[in-house]
């Protein structure tokens, strides 16, 4: 494992730009948020240096591996797919988010046979579908949109991790909104590696393990 990481002293980890407070590009452009902080602290304990691009490369599918790393993600891994992933090392609360005048959301059951906007990424529609198996899980593209269906009326919720709902209902003054907790549901949260690193895998389950969880 020590000579692995000598001959790879840089790793390239995939941002989102617009996934405040989780992950998010800053007014000055630079990448910023909760799973860059994790990777920079496994960065710092494994003394190699984590290098930040945007999650978009990840869609170019003329070149493998513009991205080694996936910081916050959920999921198996299917058999040959493109990611490997560590042990979970955190649990991330998940809300709902409806219109104000809407009936308030207090279980899961609330939403059978609604139709729940999701953000499509970090397996989190996946791991709703299986959580959520009355509602109709719609997928959008980003948080922000989701939230915009709700306004619209395209879907009755937008579910998503408490930490970055509440942040952007209160950060934009969306007060049309009301977010209610949804307590039942956890999201564990993973790192994704691409596939042919399975030793990088190892190494980010031993160093996630001695980083302090108040630092996390």
């Amino acid at each position: 494992e020590r000579s692995w990481l000598a001959s790879h002293p840089s790793v390239r980890v995939a941002i989102e730009d617009h996934w405040k407070p989780i992950e998010f590009v800053d007014g000055e452009g630079a990448f910023n948020g909760l799973g860059l902080n994790i990777m920079q602290l496994a960065g710092r304990y494994l003394n190699i240096s984590i290098q930040p691009v945007a999650a978009s490369v990840l869609k170019d599918t003329t070149e493998l591996h513009q991205a080694a790393v996936e910081p916050v993600l959920e999921g198996t891994p299917p058999e040959n797919g493109p990611w490997l992933f560590t042990r979970p090392f955190m649990q991330l609360p998940l809300a709902v988010v409806t219109l104000d005048t809407e009936r308030l959301v207090t279980t899961s059951g609330d939403l059978a046979g609604k139709r729940v906007a999701v953000h499509d990424h970090a397996g989190l529609a996946d791991y709703l579908s299986t959580q959520l198996p009355n509602a109709k899980i719609v997928n959008v593209s980003s948080q922000d949109d989701g939230l915009e269906a709700v306004q619209n009326g395209k879907v009755d919720a937008f579910v998503g991790p408490t930490l970055s709902v509440e942040y952007s209902v209160v950060n934009k003054n969306l007060r049309d909104l009301r977010v209610s907790l949804l307590p039942q549901l956890q999201y564990p949260v993973r790192i994704a590696v691409r596939s042919d690193w399975p030793i990088f895998v190892d190494i980010l389950n031993k160093a996630l393990d001695n980083i302090p969880q108040d630092q996390i």
